[in-house]
C-alpha cells in the first residue's frame, strides 16, 4: 500500500533516453492525488522522481523502441553502461549476462529489482561471482529502468561505488497480453582489409549477404485484480531462443589482424611446433622451434591457428521465465506482497580446439611414426629404441574440432512481505527473500594431457602393429604426431576429454524499514515548506557459494583448459543498520 497525499510540489523526472539525457517536467496541480514512490538512492518515498543523485530513466515504451529483444543490449546504450559478460563473448564465457557502470567492474556496480538484491548470477564467475545475471529480468514486464550513476556507496556501501541498476517491474496487470517479437542480422560481406588479409592467408572469409542470427521471443502476461480491487496477480512466462552466429561468418572477422594487416594466429597450430629440449630439459639457443611437414621436422613454426574463425559471436541460448507478481490489502494497515520466480537457461559457447600448449613431452626413439631425421633432430642417438628424449610440442587437435561449454543454470527466486501504513504519518516494509543458482556445465573437445605421454610413447608388436608400449592404460592408441595428416579418429577419441563443473549460489535477505514525515508533528524548518522525512532501517544478508570440478580438471590434465582448477565453497553474511533523512532548509526564497 503505498502512501498517497495531495501534490503541492512541480514534478520533474530525469528520464534517459537512449541516446540522450533529458528532463521531462509536469506543473503541479493542487488537487490530484499521486501515489509517492521510492526513488533508487533512498528509502524515503516522494510524490516525485527528484532525488539527490543523478537518476536516468528509461520507461518500458522507450525500451520496446530499440527493437531489441535482449534487455543488456538495450541497456549498453546508455554511455554509463558496458556490459561484461554478455550472448557476444565465447571464450571465458559464464553463460549469464551481466553489466557494470563507469566500466568499474561488475562488482561495483549493484543491480536491483523493484529496490531489492538480484542473486549472484553464476558460481563459476571466480571473483566476479556477485554479479546479477539480468536474463532474469523479463523485458515485456519492465516498467521502467533506474539507472544511478553517482552518489550510491553512501546508501549501498562497497557494492554500488559504480553505481546502482535497478528494475522496476509492474506488478497491476489486467487483462490478458501475448508478445511475439523476431529479430535477425543482415550484413553485406562486401570485403575490407581483414578479407583481404584472410585471403592472402588462405584462410576462409565470408563473402555475399549474411542473414542469420535470429532470435525468438515470445510472452504471455496474464493478470488481474481480485476482491473488489483489493489485490492484484500478474502470472507471467517468457521463451526465448536464439540462434549462434561464428566469427568466420562475418568478413571483418575472418582472422585477428594487427597493425600489419596481416592475419596472425596461435603457434601452437595445425601442422605442430616443436621445442627440442636437451638432457637436461633446455632448449637450445639455435634452431628453436621445428614445424611438422610429412615426416620432417622443418625450421621455424608452421602457420599461426586462426582461433577467431570457430567462435561465436552470437551463441547460441535457450530460456525460460515463469513467474507471479501479487500482492492483497489484508486490511488498511497491511498489504501482503510477493515475486516468485524461476528461470532456466541453456547457452552453449565455442572456441579454438583443445590441444597440447607447449606442454613438456617425451617420446622414445623407437617410435614407428618418427623418422630418422626428425629423431636426430630431437636428440635420438646410436640405435638404442628405447632411448627417451624430451621436448616442447605446440599442437592443436584440429581433428577433434573445437571447444565448446553447454553451460546451464536454474534460478528460483522468492519475496514476501508485508507493507503498509501505520498512521498516516508512518509506513513499513518488512520483507524476506530467497534465491538460489544451480549451474550444471558440460566442456568438451578437451585433450587428455595425462595420456598424451602414454599415445607417444609407441612400439611395433609382434605383427608388426602400431601400439603404445606396455604399461599404458587399456585402450590407448598411439599418437602420430610426427606425420602431416597422421592423426586418426580413433586417436583423436582416445586422448578427447570432458570435464564437468557444479555449483550453487544462494542468497537470503531479512530486510525491515520504517519511515516517518515529522513535519506531521511540526518538525520543519522555518524557512522551509515541507517537513523532515526520515527512514530507520535493518537488513541481514547471507550469501553462500559452492563450485566443484571433474577430477581430471582438478588434477591439471585437461589440455586446452590451463592450469588445474580448485573446488570452492564459502558463505558470508551481513547485519546493517541504516538511518536516513531528508531535511529541508529553505523552500521558495530567491535565489535558493
Amino acid at each position: 500500500m503505498l502512501h498517497k497525499k495531495p501534490l503541492t510540489l512541480a514534478v520533474s523526472a530525469a528520464i534517459g533516453a537512449v541516446s540522450a539525457l533529458y528532463v521531462a517536467p509536469t506543473f503541479a496541480q493542487d488537487e490530484e492525488l499521486v501515489e509517492e514512490v521510492v526513488v533508487t538512492g533512498s528509502r524515503i518515498q516522494r510524490a516525485n522522481l527528484v532525488s539527490s543523485s543523478p537518476v536516468t530513466q528509461l520507461d518500458n515504451e522507450q525500451l520496446r523502441l530499440t527493437g531489441l529483444t535482449r534487455v543488456e543490449d538495450a541497456l549498453a546504450a546508455i554511455p554509463a553502461i558496458s556490459l561484461d559478460q554478455s550472448s557476444g563473448q565465447a571464450i571465458e564465457s559464464d553463460g549469464v549476462a551481466t553489466l557494470q557502470l563507469r566500466n568499474l567492474g561488475v562488482r561495483r556496480t549493484l543491480v536491483l529489482m523493484n529496490g531489492r538484491r538480484l542473486p549472484a548470477g553464476t558460481p563459476s564467475g571466480g571473483v566476479d561471482s556477485s554479479a546479477a545475471d539480468i536474463n532474469l529480468i523479463p523485458g515485456q514486464l519492465i516498467e521502467r529502468v533506474e539507472v544511478l550513476t553517482g552518489g550510491a556507496s553512501s546508501t549501498y556501501c562497497a557494492d554500488a561505488v559504480a553505481g546502482v541498476v535497478n528494475f522496476i517491474m509492474q506488478d497491476d496487470f489486467e487483462g490478458l497480453k501475448i508478445d511475439y517479437q523476431y529479430s535477425q542480422n543482415r550484413h553485406d560481406n562486401d570485403g575490407n582489409v581483414v578479407a583481404s588479409a584472410a585471403e592472402a592467408a588462405g584462410q576462409p572469409f565470408a563473402t555475399g549477404t549474411s542473414n542469420d542470427g535470429e532470435i525468438s521471443d515470445l510472452t504471455v502476461i496474464l493478470g488481474g485484480n481480485f476482491d473488489n480491487g483489493r489485490g492484484n496477480m500478474t502470472a507471467f512466462a517468457t521463451y526465448r531462443e536464439i540462434e549462434g552466429v561464428t566469427q568466420v561468418e562475418r568478413d571483418y572477422s575472418a582472422c585477428p589482424v594487427r597493425n600489419a594487416l596481416t592475419c596472425l594466429g596461435s603457434s601452437t597450430n595445425a601442422s605442430g611446433s616443436i621445442i627440442p629440449l636437451d638432457p637436461n630439459g633446455i632448449a637450445p639457443v639455435d634452431d628453436f622451434a621445428y614445424r611438422v611437414e610429412g615426416n620432417q621436422l622443418l625450421d621455424g613454426v608452421g602457420p599461426g591457428f586462426n582461433f577467431a574463425a570457430p567462435s561465436y559471436f552470437q551463441r547460441p541460448d535457450e530460456r525460460v521465465i515463469v513467474g507471479t507478481f501479487a500482492h492483497y490489502d489484508l486490511n488498511e494497515q497491511v498489504e501482503a506482497y510477493t515475486e516468485l520466480m524461476f528461470m532456466d537457461t541453456k547457452s552453449t559457447t565455442q572456441f579454438g580446439p583443445a590441444g597440447n600448449f607447449f606442454t613438456g613431452l617425451d617420446t622414445n626413439c623407437g617410435n614407428p611414426f618418427l623418422s630418422e631425421q626428425q629423431g636426430s633432430i630431437l636428440g635420438c642417438t646410436g640405435d638404442d629404441p628405447d632411448q627417451i628424449v624430451e621436448f616442447l610440442a605446440g599442437r592443436r587437435n584440429v581433428e577433434g574440432g573445437p571447444r565448446f561449454g553447454v553451460l546451464r543454470h536454474t534460478t528460483y527466486r522468492g519475496v514476501f512481505g508485508l507493507r503498509g501504513d501505520i498512521n498516516d504519518s508512518w509506513r513499513y516494509d518488512v520483507s524476506w527473500q530467497y534465491a538460489e543458482v544451480d549451474m550444471r556445465n558440460r566442456n568438451g573437445n578437451y585433450f587428455d594431457t595425462a595420456r598424451l605421454d602414454q599415445a607417444l610413447d609407441a612400439v611395433l608388436d609382434d605383427s608388426g602393429n602400431v601400439v603404445c608400449a606396455p604399461g599404458a592404460d587399456d585402450g590407448c592408441v598411439p599418437y602420430n604426431l610426427w606425420n602431416t595428416g597422421g592423426v586418426t579418429d580413433d586417436q583423436v577419441a582416445f586422448l578427447s576429454q570432458i570435464y564437468f563443473e557444479t555449483g550453487t549460489t544462494s542468497q537470503e535477505v531479512f530486510m525491515a524499514y520504517v519511515q516517518g514525515s515529522l513535519g506531521d508533528y511540526g518538525i520543519t524548518s522555518p524557512l522551509a515548506e515541507n517537513g523532515v522525512e526520515v527512514v530507520f532501517g535493518a537488513e541481514y544478508r547471507e550469501e553462500t557459494l559452492r563450485r566443484d570440478f571433474s577430477d581430471n580438471a582438478v588434477r591439471g590434465v585437461v589440455g586446452g583448459l590451463g592450469a588445474a582448477l580448485v573446488p570452492a565453497s564459502g558463505r558470508y553474511d551481513v547485519n546493517e543498520f541504516y538511518f536516513e533523512a531528508v531535511v529541508p532548509l529553505v523552500e521558495g526564497a530567491t535565489l535558493a
